[in-house]
């Protein structure tokens, strides 16, 4: 494959690595989300998981 046969493969895998990184970060926030104490609102730190 060519360089710009390759750009459109490039182009869907990065969108599909976008996406899916938006899903884990929904999922991680509803998983907070049920793991508070009912009433309250502060985030639970995470573990294990920190990138940045």
């Amino acid at each position: 494959m060519t360089e710009i046969e390759k750009e459109p493969v490039v182009a869907v895998l990065k969108e599909y690595a976008r996406q899916m990184i938006q899903v884990e970060e929904l999922h991680a926030g509803e998983v907070d989300r049920m793991l508070r104490r009912p009433g309250t609102t502060a985030t639970l730190p995470r573990q294990g998981m920190d990138h940045a």
